[in-house]
């Protein structure tokens, strides 16, 4: 697996949030640095640090937000994947096809269960 050292994670649910950070945090180890938010607005330059993206572009407005982060700063975040936690952003080609071309490279579905988490983990590693 890749070395995520800079993970962010954007999760609008705080419970979810929190459940998903700890057990990034267990799986991945004690040098990780998780970075959580309720907002893909909130992130801003934090994404061009980072080496993994967990994010619920399904959630009303943050495909819009994290599609003008990317944009932004489109050179530095273009290696970053982007793992989707809402599979309901999936439910048609063309938001799939919407998702790849922001860079997702795998989906998580709630609730959050370890190996599947695992699994995406290996996705996005495959990916960078």
């Amino acid at each position: 697996m890749a070395d995520f050292g800079r993970i962010v994670v954007v999760e609008t649910d705080e419970p979810s949030r929190e459940a998903l950070c700890s057990n990034l945090e267990r799986i991945i180890g004690a040098g990780v640095h998780v970075m959580a938010f309720s907002s893909a607005s909130q992130v801003d330059g934090e994404l061009v640090k980072a080496d993994l993206v967990l994010t619920n572009i399904g959630a009303s407005n943050n495909e819009q937000n994290l599609a003008a982060i990317l944009e932004r700063s489109k050179e530095e975040c273009l290696a970053v994947p982007i793992i989707a936690t809402s599979c309901s952003f999936f439910s048609s080609d063309d938001l799939a096809e919407k998702a790849r071309e922001l860079g997702v490279v795998a989906c998580l579905s709630k609730p959050y269960r370890k190996r599947e988490l695992r699994q995406v983990l290996e996705l996005a590693s495959q990916a960078t």
